[in-house]
C-alpha cells in the first residue's frame, strides 16, 4: 500500500475505514456524518452504539451554526477535531478553555475540576453556543 501524505486524503481515507469498520450501521439523516466526526476525533467506536441524539438536534445545530454561533468544547482533542476553516465561513468560533491558566489556578485553589470552571468560563461567552461535551461511561 502507498503511503499517503496530503491530509485530505488521510482524513479520507480514515474515514473509509471507519464505515467499514461499523459494518454497514446507519444512524439516521445527518447523524452518520455526526457520529463518524465522533469516532474519527476520539478513536472510540464505542459512540457508534451510545451516542444520543435529542429531538430535532441535527436541525437545530445547522440552524445554530448558520447564525455564527460559537463552539465550545471540553477536550483539546475535540477542538482540534472541529474544522474551523469551514466554521470561519459562517462566522463561528471554536473555543476549549481547559489549558488555560485561569482555568487551571481557579480550579486547583478551588478544589474541583478543570473541566467544570471551564465550563463555568463558557457561560461568559455573549453569543449563541453549541457545547461539545464528551460524556464517558464509567466501566
Amino acid at each position: 500500500m502507498a503511503e499517503i501524505f496530503d491530509p485530505r486524503e488521510i482524513e479520507k481515507k480514515s474515514f473509509e475505514i471507519i464505515t467499514q469498520r461499523l459494518g454497514g450501521k446507519v444512524f439516521g439523516e445527518g447523524k452518520d456524518s455526526v457520529i463518524k466526526r465522533v469516532i474519527h476525533t476520539t478513536a472510540d467506536f464505542e459512540y457508534a452504539d451510545n451516542f444520543a441524539f435529542g429531538g430535532n438536534v441535527i436541525e437545530i445545530i445547522k440552524k445554530t451554526l448558520k447564525d455564527g454561533c460559537c463552539i465550545v468544547t471540553d477536550t483539546n482533542m475535540a477542538l482540534q477535531g472541529i474544522n474551523k476553516k469551514w466554521l470561519n465561513e459562517w462566522g463561528c468560533t471554536v473555543r476549549c478553555f481547559m489549558s488555560d491558566d485561569d482555568v487551571a489556578r481557579s480550579a486547583r485553589e478551588r478544589g474541583i475540576t478543570r473541566a467544570t470552571v471551564s465550563m463555568e468560563k463558557a457561560c461568559g461567552i455573549e453569543n449563541k453556543m453549541i457545547l461539545a461535551v464528551a460524556m464517558h461511561r464509567l466501566h
